[in-house]
Parts: structure tokens; C-alpha cells; sequence
């Protein structure tokens, strides 16, 4: 587990502590839960480190922000569904989600100039994404972030050590950069410290580190501008993990590569691979995606199945444990159109065919959703009510999107991941908020 695969395991290990001891503190106080301010990593890697908040003073776990951001925020207490949103992402301790229109907006941890507003300060309620560019789709990483134009250029922007923004440098940039090589993308996935993309022309690319493999382009070589995936599959989709990559070829087969010390590549062994190798059991997949050592994917029949590491029930198989190396299917006979395994945390949330929202795995800070701090190896309904047509599974927040436009997140919310402009956790879905444009 070499270079940044390592550094975001350490960091979010240690953001785990912080929320046990915000549990225990706010227990013995009984008042509402909220996670401590994250302190400085030894690397700038992993989770982000306590950069300024949006309001002069950090405030305390539980409180309200402090007095300038609480007034922005009662000022602007209108749902994001008054701007229509059409997909949302939630990454490492950031969100993003597209409008109608396709104007992003992003919320949340901003240091690395992940929000992509032309600076690095945190901010809670959403701001809008400097460019003016009009976006089909977006994807947010830990602490990078990427969106496709209705034209297919891809466009990058945040954390670029490693040079995930694939724009040939590795200097960080708080506006949208495009990814170099002009090729037209149809879907992209952004992960911690790589990303990848399916063209038009159904060809997949990765960039950024490849200490493990996990740009499939058969070296360890990192790559600061898109390197093609070797083997000449085909590809519909493609979802970057922390350290490895898994894909649906056009026919439905899912292949994997990169890192392998938990089974995550499902091909039975735990032997990493520098090229795309078949995820054991021939199955037919609709689509996959790539997590935090474990990978999750769906037959075209809404059945959900997940493999490799399993100590926090993240493969949702009604007990922790055991690394699975090939697809065991996820307990409780439901029927899901969508999943999203959190590629730098220990959770997996999917939607029913009927749009009801389930989670499982690690709920530290409430990201399963349920209302409680109970983790569970089986998937739980999200408290609520709601009925989603989108959902994304961050570090230890959770955000989704209502089939009436709203955009919802819960769980951790010490950086203003949760959107509703406070520092303070939600066991339960809250609504994102939005605010004046930057």
C-alpha cells in the first residue's frame, strides 16, 4: 500500500478517532453530535487539513457557525431545489451536484481548492463552480473534483499533487482545468489520488498515481495526462476506488485492476494487476463501482453484489470479517437501480427500483442515515421518507438527490459537507441550502 493509498488509509483512520471522541463527548452533554475540526495530517494526502473555515471562528462540535456565516446562511435558507439539480456526488469531505442548467455548485472542505470557486476557503452552503461551464456530469474525489461538459471535455480542478486533474502539471488549481489530449469523454470517475474516464468512442483513460496499478495502462508509472487502459476492451463505464479500477465493458462484464492486497478486483486471488482482469463469475453487470478496498456492482436485474474488504460490513453480506475475493451478493432481497461505494470510506449506500434509499457498512457519523451510530453488515433505510433518483457515498457523509430536484446529505459535517450551512452532524437526512453564485 504504497504512496497516497497509504496516507488516505492513515488519515481517514485518524478521522475516525476524532468522531469516536466527538461521540463520546457529546454523549455525556446530550446535544447534537458534530465532529471536531479535523487537525493537520502529517501528509496533505489523506483527509484535509483544518483549512479556514467559511466563518472566522471555527465553532464547537454541536454549535452554530459563527455569527458571518450563520447570517449568509439564513439568508440564503432556500432548498437547492429552487435551482433544480440533476446529479450529485459526495467525496472525500466535499459535494457537488449539477442544476438544470448544468451550473455546478459545490460545498463542503475547500483547502485544496476543491470547490473549484477560485479559492480555498471552506464553504457551507454550496457556491458555484467559477467558468461558467455547463456540465452533463460530475464526479467529486477526496479532495479533487471533475465535471464533463455537455460536450464531452472534461474539466478538472482541486488537489493535483498527483497529478489527478490530468492537465500534464501537479499544482493545485481552485478553478476548472481542462484534462489535456482533447478527447471527448462520456462518463469520468474521480477517486483519491487518480482518475479515469470512458470516451465517446467507449475507450477508457486513467491519469494521476499509479503506485499500484491503477491507471491499467500495464506500468506503475504515474501519468499526468490520460494514459489509455491497456487490453482494448471496450468500455460503458469506469469507477476509480482508492487504489484500484474497475469497469463494465459495453456487454456488461466487469473487469478490475490495480491494488489487490483485500480481494477488491474479485478475481479470486489477491494478486494485483497492472491490467484489466475478469471479475470472477461471468456475470452480467449493469453497473460497478470501485471503493475503499472493496468493490460493488449490479446485475441488469437489480440484484446488488460486493467483494473484498469486509471489516466494517461494507460488502453488506450480514456479517464483518472475512475478505471476500470474488461477488457475494448483498443480503436482504432488494431490488436496487443504483449503487455507490464510498472510494475513500467504509460505506455503501444504493436506490431501490422504487427510489428509496438503503446504506451499510461503518455509520461513525451517522452516514448510513438511519438515526443511529450502529453499524450494520445489512443494508438499513435512510430515515426520512424521501424518494431519490441519485445517491453518492463520501469518506463518512452520504448525499442524494430527491426526484424532486432537492439535494439531501447526513452523517459527518465538520467541514460544511452536509450543505445547510452549519458545522453540525445529522444522523438523519438535512436539506443543502444555496447561496448567491462564488
Amino acid at each position: 500500500m504504497p504512496g497516497p493509498a497509504r496516507a488516505i488509509e492513515s488519515c481517514r483512520a485518524h478521522a475516525r478517532q476524532l468522531a469516536a471522541l466527538a461521540l463520546t463527548a457529546c454523549a455525556s452533554a446530550a446535544v447534537p453530535v458534530g465532529l471536531p475540526p479535523r487537525t493537520k495530517p502529517s501528509t496533505p494526502s489523506g483527509p484535509p487539513q483544518a483549512a479556514a473555515p467559511a466563518s472566522p471562528t471555527t465553532p464547537a462540535a454541536g454549535t452554530v457557525p459563527a455569527a458571518a456565516e450563520a447570517l449568509a446562511a439564513a439568508a440564503s435558507r432556500t432548498s437547492i431545489a429552487s435551482v433544480a439539480s440533476v446529479t450529485v456526488s459526495a467525496g472525500g469531505w466535499h459535494g457537488c451536484e449539477l442544476t438544470g442548467s448544468g451550473a455546478a455548485y459545490c460545498w463542503g472542505n475547500n483547502d485544496r481548492g476543491q470547490l473549484g470557486n477560485g479559492v480555498t476557503k471552506d464553504r457551507s452552503p454550496p457556491v458555484q463552480v467559477a467558468g461558467g461551464l455547463a456540465f452533463a456530469a460530475v464526479s467529486v474525489g477526496s479532495t479533487h473534483t471533475c465535471g464533463l461538459t455537455t460536450g464531452g471535455t472534461a474539466y478538472c480542478w482541486g488537489e493535483n499533487r498527483w497529478s489527478t486533474l490530468g492537465n500534464g502539471l501537479s499544482t493545485n488549481s481552485s478553478e476548472p482545468v481542462p484534462v489535456s489530449g482533447g478527447l471527448v469523454f462520456a462518463t469520468m470517475s474521480a477517486s483519491g489520488a487518480h482518475t479515469c474516464g470512458v470516451t465517446r468512442s467507449s475507450a477508457a483513460y486513467c491519469w494521476g498515481s499509479n503506485d499500484d496499478g491503477q491507471l491499467g495502462d500495464g506500468t506503475h508509472t504515474a501519468r499526468s495526462k490520460p494514459a489509455a487502459v491497456a487490453g482494448g476492451l471496450t468500455f460503458a463505464v469506469v469507477s476509480a476506488g482508492v487504489a484500484h479500477t474497475c469497469g463494465l465493458t459495453t456487454l456488461g462484464a466487469a473487469y478490475c485492476w490495480g491494488d489487490n492486497s483485500d480481494g477488491q478486483l474479485g478475481n479470486g486471488t489477491r494478486s494485483a494487476s497492472v491490467t484489466p482482469v475478469a471479475v470472477t463469475g461471468k456475470m452480467i453487470f449493469a453497473t460497478v463501482t470501485a471503493g475503499f478496498y472493496f468493490s460493488c456492482a449490479l446485475t441488469k436485474g437489480g440484484a446488488a453484489y460486493c467483494w473484498g474488504r469486509n471489516d466494517h460490513g461494507q460488502l453488506g453480506i450480514g456479517a464483518t470479517g472475512p475478505r471476500r475475493l470474488a461477488p457475494v451478493d448483498v443480503i436482504g432481497g432488494l431490488s436496487f437501480a443504483s449503487l455507490s461505494a464510498s472510494a475513500s470510506g467504509t460505506h455503501a449506500c444504493g436506490l431501490t427500483t422504487a427510489g428509496a434509499a438503503w446504506c451499510w457498512g461503518d455509520n461513525i457519523a451517522g452516514q448510513l442515515g438511519n438515526g443511529t451510530h450502529a453499524a450494520s453488515a445489512t443494508p438499513v433505510p435512510v430515515a426520512g421518507g424521501l424518494t431519490f433518483v441519485a445517491i453518492g457515498a463520501g469518506v463518512v457523509h452520504t448525499c442524494a438527490r430527491t426526484t424532486a430536484g432537492a439535494a439531501y446529505c447526513w452523517g459527518n459535517n465538520d467541514r460544511g459537507q452536509l450543505g445547510d450551512g452549519t458545522r453540525t452532524a445529522s444522523l438523519t437526512p438535512v436539506p443543502v441550502l444555496t447561496r448567491a453564485p462564488r
